[in-house]
């Protein structure tokens, strides 16, 4: 994300079902911007992260019609496994 790290990138469909956010402190994002951590084919996204931590609830955006997945957070670095 931010040129630091990639995002997950699918060609097809993704199904976030079974996958956890996983926010590890020490790097900085730019706080206010969108960072893209998901891209499918539009309409091809499926569910959600099975988690995320607390404080970054409502930070995830899910927009299944453009296939991204985006936060708007700050000061961290977010990892998906």
């Amino acid at each position: 994300v931010d040129g630091a790290c990639g995002a997950l990138e699918v060609e097809g469909a993704l199904d976030l079902s079974g996958l956890d956010l996983v926010v590890a402190a020490g790097s900085a994002f730019k706080a206010g911007v969108a960072y893209t951590l998901a891209t499918c084919a539009p309409g091809r996204l499926a569910g959600v992260f099975r988690s995320v931590p607390a404080q970054f609830a409502g930070a995830v955006k899910y927009d299944v019609a453009s296939g991204k997945v985006t936060c708007k957070i700050g000061g961290v670095c977010v990892i998906i496994r």
